[in-house]
């Protein structure tokens, strides 16, 4: 998540981690590994590029979704 207008929600993310940075690192390499392919993003919205400004949304918001996802995970085990 490069975009600046994110970077509230990425706080957040680090504060409901406890406000760890290990913790918080460790948590986006997750992220990372588990955020949906380029071309299931494509598929799952109809998307014909993947460098069209459609697909960068799409593709940001099902990155969006796997971190509230991850992060819900992860809150609930402590």
């Amino acid at each position: 998540m490069t975009y600046s207008r994110h970077y509230p929600f990425l706080e957040t993310v680090h504060d409901a981690l406890g406000g760890d940075l290990a913790r918080t690192i460790a948590f986006f390499k997750r992220v990372d590994q588990a955020k949906p392919a380029p071309r299931d993003v494509m598929k799952r919205y109809k998307l014909k590029s993947d460098s069209s400004v459609a697909f960068l949304r799409a593709y940001e918001d099902e990155v969006i979704k796997t971190i509230g996802k991850l992060l819900a995970e992860a809150t609930d085990r402590n």
